[in-house]
């Protein structure tokens, strides 16, 4: 009479991190929507935010997807908070109206969590990575497309740098003639 152990493992989900911005984004967006405070200011850009966070986890090979998603939500920084300081519901609105000004508050604030999230899985599907160097008691940081690019700067490398291909294509031989026939 024993017991059986029973695991319970759950999926590995791709873009964990983009589908739960999604859903946040869609929770906060939809309650903000509620009330008429805002009189639909905030549905144009919250729409295309949305579309283009769609897109961006549909295709997580595109850049251009990533990048105009990271875009529009910066953009919608700026525009929810002018719009949230414009129609921002007084104390003689109904409380659904203050609700939905509140959740608009909310999902401003996770746009500059999401702003940053967003601007590292650009940086991922750049190629782009990031690198420290450490120089003397210091670190220096930055990002750069390959590791060849760090031979080239002064003083960070002690090894010889190997000659360019144009120094090469002066030893080559020359081409063979043509051996097409004109008629």
């Amino acid at each position: 009479m024993g017991y059986q152990e029973i695991k319970l493992e759950l999926p590995d989900v791709p873009k964990l991190k983009l589908k739960s911005l999604f859903l946040g984004h869609l929770l906060l967006i939809s309650w903000a929507t509620l009330g008429q405070w805002g009189e639909q200011a905030t549905l144009i850009h919250n729409l295309m935010f949305l579309s283009c966070f769609v897109w961006s986890i549909a295709l997580p090979q595109s850049e251009d997807s990533i990048f105009l998603c990271l875009a529009i939500n910066i953009l919608s920084i700026f525009l929810d908070i002018i719009i949230l300081a414009i129609h921002y519901p007084s104390w003689t609105t109904s409380h659904t109206a203050e609700f939905s000004a509140v959740m608009g508050i909310f999902n401003l604030l996770l746009r500059l969590v999401s702003s940053y999230i967003l601007y590292q899985e650009w940086g991922e599907r750049k190629g782009v990575v990031a690198v420290a160097m450490v120089k003397g008691n210091h670190m220096e940081g930055g990002s750069v497309r390959s590791g060849s690019v760090l031979t080239h700067y002064p003083g960070q490398f002690d090894g010889k740098v190997e000659d360019s291909p144009s120094q090469y294509r002066q030893n080559l031989p020359p081409l063979p003639p043509s051996y097409s026939v004109n008629n």
